[in-house]
Parts: structure tokens; sequence; C-alpha cells
């Protein structure tokens, strides 16, 4: 069963709606709509199925334009190519259309075989190929026209030569960025024939531009023109098609070189389709759902409620638009997709809000990972690292932490501990500092251990601590925060110069942001210090070095004087030994 329009719902509020039952909801518009715990498990979205054939249209239609650019562009090159001498064409001229279309080609070429680096890297070396080639012609310009006035005295030669050189090569540097957009824009459409038809259709349209491609250059000899002129061009159209092919099989691939291309046609696949743009999506289901051409922009997925929306199962979820949602990483789209993340890397990931019940996160990277408000119930952490996480009113109800790492983790009094599963974990990254040292946790000990550190922030310091530093920076976040009750709880000493100072925080205080304001003040404070250390050992090295100097003088004012005898009445004992009798001293040579 499907709807017709948006008509078909009078009432915006359809929190707990069971669409599952009707399962089309293609082309429907909910955009602002509250949807909280609505049921879209299993259903198709997207665009209608004449909307489809009328995208497809376009985009078949759009690369054969394209490829009939490519091929006339190309004609115009080829063309210059050919000496003409009964049209009028001289040797100087000649050799200057020999030069434009070399240099015209020699873009392309350099575009196409360097695609494979990205987009971007392929624009930046065509365009500074075309920058380059201008201010070499200008240089030959300028030096041909020298030469010509000092032998001529004619100052029409600068004009002459650029009106018939530089202005041209502009041309051909314009041309051959170009051709380059061009085999873009056939990406695009390619790709967007994909998302819109399938691989089918993607197929068909790639079969068409290539045969359009032969056509035109068959339809460029049958012209007239010259053989050499319809080879370049059908040579550049076939070229242009297949940088399009390949750019297009790139970008459905993921790869991230071409993640502008897949973006621009996820755009133009969206016409049309089914939209939850401003939507409130909390707790809702799209489990085994169809998400082809969906537009999910700047829902309350981006911002900090308990969406806990699934997407268990669903398929095409790439070919939707997301906006600055936790969807638009590709990595947490497929965790969130296939409940996957055995040893993968979500370091700085945003995964606040996100429902991961149950998903499979053993050895997984979670380093200054966003957890906040994420549903992991039942998840396999194993061997995680969350160093650095932030976990304030994550569930973890029935999680594995067995020997995953929380050093400096951040959580709260709403983090669900209890219930959870823990044998040991580490409090220092690379399996340092086991707890509990010897044997495991009984029962809930685990829960109730962290439920009793919660309110303190534990500053680790790994190459020990300058408490000058130490005490100033603490002394200043003090201050900073004069209502906040901050005690020093304890310091330990863990070995290898790691030092973990405890401090005591209130409940409802943030202890990232007293944390990130001691971090800063002692950085900055460590700075000052060194600087001053550095200055103080400069002036003191300098004030040796001046006695130094002054010892050397005496030494040699008392080298200078006449030898002396001395007589001693009685021994006397000096650094050599004892002394008596007479003694004479000779002063050095």
């Amino acid at each position: 069963m499907s709807y017709d329009s948006k008509k078909a719902f009078q009432n915006k509020d359809l929190s707990n709606y069971d669409f599952s039952e009707h399962h089309d909801i293609r082309g429907l518009d909910f955009s602002g709509f509250n949807l909280t715990n609505a049921n879209f498990s299993g259903v198709v979205a997207g665009s209608k199925r004449h909307i489809k054939i009328l995208l497809l249209i376009i985009f078949i239609v759009s690369t054969i334009i394209f490829t009939i650019l490519l091929e006339f562009a190309g004609q115009r090159t080829g063309d210059r190519f050919i000496y003409h001498p009964t049209g009028g064409t001289s040797p100087d001229e000649y050799s200057i259309n020999l030069w434009i279309a070399i240099f015209t080609v020699s873009m392309y070429l350099t575009s196409a075989v360097i695609i494979h680096r990205g987009v971007q890297i392929a624009f930046q070396v065509t365009f500074g190929l075309g920058v380059s080639g201008i201010f070499l012609t200008l240089g030959h310009v300028v030096i041909r026209a020298s030469t010509r006035f000092l032998y001529f005295s004619s100052g029409e030669a600068i004009a002459i030569d650029a009106n018939r050189v530089i202005a041209p090569t502009v041309t051909s540097a314009i041309t051959g960025v170009a051709l380059l957009i061009l085999s873009l824009g056939i990406a695009i459409a390619m790709t967007s024939a994909k998302i819109v038809g399938g691989s089918k259709f993607h197929n068909i349209i790639t079969s068409i531009t290539f045969v359009s491609a032969l056509f035109v250059g068959f339809f460029i000899y049958q012209s007239g023109n010259h053989p050499v002129t319809s080879l370049v061009s059908c040579l550049i159209g076939l070229l242009g098609v297949y940088l399009g092919w390949k750019i297009s099989f790139r970008a459905l691939k993921n790869d991230n070189a071409f993640y502008i291309v897949k973006s621009i046609a996820v755009v133009f696949s969206s016409i049309k389709g089914t939209s939850f743009k401003n939507a409130n999506l909390s707790y809702a289901d799209f489990s085994n759902a169809q998400l082809s051409s969906t537009d999910f922009r700047q829902t309350n997925l981006e911002h900090d409620n308990l969406n806990q929306t699934r997407w268990q199962g669903s398929t095409f979820l790439d070919y939707s638009r997301f906006g600055n949602t936790i969807l638009d990483n590709r990595t947490v789209r497929e965790l969130l997709r296939t409940g996957e993340g055995y040893r993968k890397d979500y370091e700085r990931c945003n995964l606040k809000g996100a429902y991961l019940v149950d998903v499979n996160l053993e050895q997984a990277n979670l380093t200054e990972a966003d957890i906040s408000n994420a549903n992991l119930k039942g998840a396999n952490l194993k061997g995680a690292n969350l160093k650095k996480a932030q976990a304030l009113g994550t569930n973890f109800y029935e999680a594995d932490l067995t020997g995953a790492c929380l050093e400096a983790w951040n959580i709260n009094s709403v983090t669900q501990l209890k219930g959870s599963f823990c044998k040991y974990i580490y409090l220092l990254n690379n399996g340092q500092d086991k707890c509990p040292s010897s044997g495991v946790f009984k029962n809930d000990e685990f829960g109730k251990l962290f439920q009793k550190v919660i309110s303190t922030v534990d500053f680790i310091f790994r190459n020990g601590v300058d408490w000058q530093a130490f005490l100033t920076s603490f002394e200043q976040v003090r201050i900073e925060n004069q209502e906040v009750e901050l005690e020093i709880q304890s310091i330990e000493n863990k070995g290898d110069d790691v030092i973990v100072i405890k401090v005591n925080v209130p409940p409802d205080v943030s202890k990232e942001d007293i944390h990130s304001s001691f971090i800063n003040h002692y950085e900055v404070e460590l700075a000052r210090l060194s600087a001053y250390y550095e200055a103080a050992l400069m002036t003191k090295n300098e004030e040796i070095s001046r006695q130094a100097n002054n010892m050397k003088e005496i030494i040699q004012v008392l080298a200078s004087q006449p030898r002396t005898q001395m007589n001693f009445h009685g021994p006397v004992v000096t650094a050599i030994g004892t002394l008596t009798g007479n003694q004479i001293i000779y002063p050095p040579e």
C-alpha cells in the first residue's frame, strides 16, 4: 500500500505511527513532522517511478550534450594540427596553432593521468599547467617582440604577438579546464543514474554515452573535416567519456577522493524523493528499510537529544542526504547499519545518541569519541579503547567492558554502569595500570567503583609534574570557579614518571570544562617557567664566563711578576704537600 501525497496526513504529530504496514513512502514529504517512535521498518523510500524515469532521461540527455561539447572542443583542437597553406595560413601562424593544440591536449592528458588522485588535485594541476603555459607564452612574446624592436624599431611588435599568441593560449588553457569539467559532468550524470535506477540504468547510460561519442566523431568526419581533426575529436570525446565512467565508478565505491562527485549526484537524485528534513526522528525505527534518495538533513539527529534512531539492516543509506548529522560519517553509518565494529577506528567520531544495542565493538578505537546518550545495551566492548571518550548519560547495561581502556573518560551520574559486565579494566592506555591489580571484579563491583569516582577529575602526567606550575594552575582554576569547591583527593605514583592527581568536583559541575581549563593554564605556566629557567641559566653562564675572564687576567698579572724567593720558618702544608726551608717560585715562560 502507498500514499498519494502529504495531504494524507492532516496532523503533523505522527509519533508512534506504524508505517511498516503501508510499505511504500516514496515521494512523501515529512518535513517538520513529529515522528518520535514511528515505525518505518521495511519501508521503501525515495522517488516515485515517474520521477525516476524523468530524472534518468535528463541524465542521459546531459551525458550526450557533454559528449558533443567534448567532441567539438576536440575538433577545434585537432584542426590546429593541420597546415592549411591554401587557406592563407602562414608557417608562423601554423607554429602558433601547433603549440596551442599540443598545449591543450597535454593539459587534458595530464588531468586524465592524475585523476586517480582525486578531483581537487586534478583541477589544481590542470589549472597550474594552464597558468604556466600562459606565462611561458608571455615570456616568448616579450623576447620575440624585444628582438623585433631592436632590429626594426617597431613598437607594434608586442601588440601583434600578444594578439596572435597570448589570447589563443588563454583560450586553450580555458579549454583544457573545460574538458575536465565536462568529464566531471558525465561522471555526475552516470553516478546519479546508478543511484536512481540501479546498476542496470548505470550500464545503459554508460553504453549510450560511449556510442554517442563514436557517432559524433563519425559525424564530424562526414562533415568534410580532415581525418586527423576527426581522429583527435573522437579520441578526446572517448577519453572524456572514459574519465567520466572511471570517476563515477570510484565515487560509487565511496572513494574519499571523489566524495564531491557522489555528493552532487545524491543531491540531484534526491529531487522529489522522500524528505525527513527537520523532522523529529527520536526513537524512530528504519531497520531493513530501503532509503535511497531520501533527505535526512537538519533533523534532530544533529542536536543533543536522545534520538536513538534504529538503522540496522537498512539499505542504500549511502545514497541519502544527511547534512551535519552523525550519519554523514560513512564509518559511523556502517556501524549503525551493520552493528559490526570489530577492531575498527572511531577516533573522535560523533556517536552521540546513537542506537548501538548489541553491537560488536571489541578492540575498537573510540579514543575521544562522543558516545554521550548512546544506547550500548548488550554491546561487546572487550578491549575497546575509550581513552578520553565522552560517555555522559550513556547506557552500558549488560555491556561487556572487560579489558577496556578507560583512561580519562568522562561519565556522569546519569551514565548507566549498573548491570554491565567487566572482569577488569585498564586505567591507562596500552594495557597499563590494570584494575583490579590482581583477580577480577565481583558481581557489580565495577559499576559501584566507578559510580564513586564520577565526581572526580583525573589529571594524568606522563613525564612527571612541575609542582610550581601545577599549584599555580590549580589556583587559577579555583579563582575562575570560586563557587565550586575543588579539593585534591589523592596523588598516585603509577611508576615510569606517570603521576595521577584526582580532584573532587561537585556532581553538577562539568568535569570536561575543569580538566580543559587546568590543562590550558598548566601548559601556559610550563612555557613561562621554561623561559624563566632558560633566562636564569643564561645569566648564570654569563656570570661564570665573566669570573673566568677575571681569573685569567689575575693569572696573567701574576705571571708577569719576577720570580720570588720565599723563606718558610717551619713546615707549611699546601695542596701539593708540606713545604719547608727556602722555596723559589718561577713565573711561567
